[in-house]
């Protein structure tokens, strides 16, 4: 044999006094039925998980990718509302003030057209002007807050003594509606510059 030859294999015979092949046992086919069933189970298992991923996990995967992604969207869009809120919160407050400014400057003019209507022994016509006056000196109260509830009480005690006055005593009505109205245009001045 040359060196380029490659040796050919012959097929075994067997040996002389071997014993001849055996037929697979009851127990060796069983196990091969029985890796057969394995391999099928575990190949229709597989297509199951598959399938579970395909129609259930998948989409709930979007879903929530999708639902991360509008939460996302909501926090943006209550960042900018905060944000904007931020900004109303001067308006908010100087809208206030003009509330309580403006019911000060009607319970003043009530006391005004109070003073003009007893100056002219018009003492109906002074009732009439301070008939709104103890609900307006109310809702100011409620609007000033705690701080202010001293003066507001005063103010309220006052007008009750000025509607006892304007018919017995005229004249001291006058005199306690001009502290009225100093007192309230003082308050006014102060809810002006923002003190409430």
């Amino acid at each position: 044999m040359t060196q380029t030859e490659t040796p050919s294999i012959e097929p075994t015979t067997p040996v002389a006094g071997a014993p001849p092949p055996r037929a697979p046992s009851r127990m060796s086919r069983f196990g091969a039925m029985l890796l057969r069933w394995g391999a099928g189970v575990g190949t229709v298992f597989a297509l199951g998980i598959i399938a579970t991923w395909v129609v259930q996990v998948g989409p709930r995967t979007r879903e929530i990718t999708r639902l991360k992604a509008d939460l996302e969207a909501a926090n943006r869009g209550l960042t900018a509302a905060q944000a904007e809120l931020e900004e109303l919160r001067p308006l908010e407050a100087e809208f206030q003030r003009s509330e309580q400014r403006r019911l000060a400057l009607y319970v003043l003019v009530d006391v005004i057209r109070a003073q003009a209507a007893l100056a002219q022994s018009d003492e109906s016509g002074a009732r009439q002007a301070l008939r709104e006056t103890p609900d307006r000196l109310a809702a100011l109260g409620d609007s000033l807050g705690p701080a202010f509830q001293a003066r507001i009480v005063t103010m309220r005690d006052r007008l009750q003594l000025i509607l006892r006055e304007i018919t017995s005593d005229p004249f001291a009505a006058q005199s306690d509606l001009s502290v009225l109205a100093t007192n309230l245009g003082g308050l006014e001045r102060e809810i002006a510059q923002g003190a409430p």
